[in-house]
């Protein structure tokens, strides 16, 4: 999960803690293993807090390293393995999320980073960019008989539901992509 200096309770890890994991490679593969498991740990603690809340999660999974087998064994993986286990966790915090809302059903999306693509280095392989920039989303929205838009964007998420829900009149931004291609990156 990721902090928010203006969020009212941050699930994460302090910052001394960070710099010490960051040290050694081990470090950094125990701590990636402990945020992804802590990250949907947390999610189970946030679905017991009493009344409405927005809860976000940044979950760094199937990313490589793919160090999760199906059933979360510390192994060196593939991304089938590591999918599996991620779609099985999720799955968990979804049914987590509504056995702890009681008569309220909770707004759940689910929402990838990005799509797929297949980068050797920092060189975007051709016709890889525009994929990259779909993103996955899954939308559970109890109470309201409205079709969700099949071309919405990730950009849009939240103006549509503010629009559904609040009664807003935010609308869609323009859905416009901005790739980067291998001679736009910097090493610098």
């Amino acid at each position: 999960m990721m902090t928010g200096e203006e969020a009212d309770i941050n699930f994460t890890n302090n910052d001394f803690y960070r710099i010490v994991q960051s040290i050694t490679v081990l470090g950094h593969v125990i701590d990636h293993r402990g945020r992804i498991l802590g990250a949907f740990s947390d999610i189970e603690k946030a679905a017991k807090i009493e009344g409405p809340k927005f809860v976000m999660a940044h979950i760094l999974v199937p990313h490589a390293p793919f160090i999760f087998g199906e059933n979360g064994e510390a192994i060196d993986s593939s991304y089938l393995e590591q999918l599996k286990f991620t779609n099985k966790k999720l799955m968990e915090a979804v049914e987590k999320i509504f056995a702890a809302s009681g008569s309220a059903p909770p707004v759940v999306i689910i929402q990838s980073d990005h799509g797929t693509t297949y980068v050797e280095g920092f060189k975007i392989r051709e016709g890889c960019a525009r994929r990259k920039l779909r993103n996955f989303g899954a939308y559970y929205l109890p109470g309201k008989d409205a079709a969700l838009p099949s071309d919405m964007s990730a950009v849009n998420t939240f103006r549509f539901l503010f629009d559904l829900y609040f009664d807003t009149n935010f609308g869609f931004l323009e859905d416009q992509c901005y790739p980067f291609l291998e001679d736009q990156l910097s090493t610098q």
